[in-house]
């Protein structure tokens, strides 16, 4: 890597770093009471992240790191075949989860996986590769750009959808009309997506199911939603705000204790905010910023054009999910299920993070 670049490439590392040593230290302390309740163990969950999820992301965080990109760039339809596969097999019920009611694990022995953030990965790729191949003229073409992506895009989303995992489905419509645009879209046929799916969305509320309504309602108009559904938000509020400037300090929170049964997990910024307080949760907020910031000028400054649009979409890809996420945290958006990344409980993510991270530390290794 040039010596001008080299700057940009350390600020993403630092910023990644920095990202996991406070994920860590915040699950430590918001998981500890979660893990005491169930498990007689207040370090369950974190020996689960730290000591069986990072050892697996390790080792695929490496084999990304190791593998020449473009590796993934020949073989992408076939990664993107397979991941579909795996989301279609959590509707077996031998192989779903047991114990929950949507189709969005799959279980095999002592093993669970997230097949919809296996199929992000993949799709991004998939994407960038269809992308860089296509000419400018295609992609500014309806015919032969806006309605094929329309097309994969749709055969993607159709079985997340039915899963349901409509908060997976929204992200992956924002990372892919970001990433076009980034390709050269037009800006009418950009007015025609957002009007598309604006529609769409209408209809899965009209028609689909009830609790995507429900948490519109929460969100947005409190005053017409079951007063017993607004608990979580109202404790995740009141959580931040107690946290004040400083916090109440660490392993203090009191949201932890049943008030936000999910705090280490989708409600772990509130727990976070409400130790360390505003200062240190608009510290936390910065370092995803910077992170997002830093991967797009990684991005931006290659010349190859698959691996431009890949690590663009990787990186938006966790940066929008981190700030939707801290959104839901303080009642601007409606309840999404999504994990803090780098932060929040979950090996499955835990180990998407790290092939995102092997693939964009792949490309800047091979830059010319």
């Amino acid at each position: 890597m040039p010596s001008s670049k080299k700057p940009i490439g350390i600020l993403f590392l630092v910023a990644t770093i920095l990202l996991l040593v406070v994920g860590f230290l915040a699950l430590v302390s918001a998981s500890s009471e979660s893990g005491a309740r169930a498990y007689g163990d207040p370090f369950y969950y974190v020996k689960q992240q730290y000591l069986i999820g990072l050892g697996v992301a390790l080792i695929v965080g490496f084999i990304f790191y190791k593998i020449p990109y473009r590796f993934w760039q020949k073989t992408s339809p076939f990664w993107l075949g397979i991941s579909l596969i795996l989301v279609l097999l959590a509707f077996i019920p031998q192989l779903g989860l047991e114990g929950t009611s949507s189709r969005r694990w799959l279980s095999i022995g002592p093993l669970s996986l997230q097949p919809s953030e296996v199929l992000r990965f993949f799709y991004i790729i998939f994407l960038a590769a269809w992308l860089a191949k296509n000419p400018l003229s295609n992609l500014r073409s309806f015919k032969k750009g806006v309605l094929p992506f329309l097309l994969i895009l749709a055969f993607v989303s159709i079985p997340l959808i039915l899963q349901p995992s409509t908060s997976i489905v929204v992200l992956i419509g924002l990372i892919a009309v970001t990433m076009y645009l980034v390709a050269g879209m037009r800006l009418k046929h950009l007015i025609i997506l957002l009007l598309l799916f604006l529609i769409l969305g209408g209809c899965l509320l009209i028609f689909g199911k009830g609790y995507r309504l429900e948490r519109i309602l929460i969100t947005f108009f409190p005053e017409r939603a079951d007063p017993s559904k607004l608990q979580q938000k109202e404790e995740s509020l009141e959580g931040i705000g107690s946290g004040k400037l400083l916090g109440v300090g660490y392993f203090e929170s009191v949201k932890k204790y049943q008030y936000l049964p999910l705090g280490f997990s989708d409600y772990i910024f509130a727990i976070f905010a409400e130790e360390s307080g505003f200062l240190c949760s608009l510290l936390l907020i910065l370092l995803y910023l910077i992170f997002i910031g830093s991967g797009f000028s990684l991005a931006m400054n290659t010349s190859d054009l698959f691996a431009r649009y890949a690590v663009i979409g990787l990186v938006f890809s966790i940066g929008i999910q981190a700030l939707v996420t801290i959104a839901v945290n303080i009642g601007l958006l409606p309840v999404t299920g999504l994990p803090l990344p780098f932060v929040s409980y979950g090996k499955s993510n835990l180990a998407i993070m790290a092939m995102s991270l092997g693939f964009i530390f792949n490309t800047v290794k091979h830059r010319n």
